[in-house]
């Protein structure tokens, strides 16, 4: 990377899918990457074409020590892509129970529905079978028993899907 920006590479340049080195790095864990394409002044933020930020691939795919650094460079932990999706959906989508962590730890909604169904969190976390972001998503306040658009519950979800473990968890709560 610093012999590509000493000949003088845009660091920044997405791809046609508008990925930038930032997005790319944070989504393949590269952290020491991060950290020079913020020295060489790259926004650390920008989304892709879909509206995800590194931050929100670097939950998606676990990578905690991505989200912390990104954290400090001051990008915005909680922003959605296009479809509504934040970051702390696609974590619990994804079992990252890490990457919620830090997520609620840097004050983002961790209850927050997306626009095209109203899924929450807790929602694709019963749809998936993550049953440790449940009981996350529980131990930080989220309403279990919330409702999409269609009146369908992380429950109804967990039934629909065959998941028993998180169908007893939301029955415990």
């Amino acid at each position: 990377l610093r012999l590509l920006h000493g000949f003088g590479c845009d660091m920044g340049q997405p791809t046609n899918n508008g990925a930038t080195p930032a997005y790319i790095a944070a989504e393949n864990g590269h952290e020491g990457c991060l950290r020079l394409l913020h020295g060489f002044g790259c926004n650390m933020c920008k989304p892709n074409n879909g509206g995800a930020t590194p931050a929100w691939i670097a939950a998606q795919n676990g990578n905690e020590g991505c989200l912390r650094l990104l954290h400090g460079f001051g990008c915005d932990m909680g922003k959605p892509d296009k479809d509504g999706q934040t970051p702390a959906f696609t974590a619990a989508e994804n079992g990252n129970e890490g990457c919620l962590r830090l997520l609620h730890g840097f004050g983002c909604d961790m209850g927050q529905p997306e626009k095209m169904d109203g899924a929450t969190p807790a929602h694709i976390a019963a749809a998936n079978g993550q049953e440790g972001c449940l009981r996350l998503l529980h131990g930080f306040g989220c309403d279990m028993g919330q409702a999409m658009k269609d009146d369908t519950t992380p429950a109804y979800i967990a039934s629909e899907e065959g998941h028993e473990g998180c169908l007893r968890l939301l029955h415990g709560f």
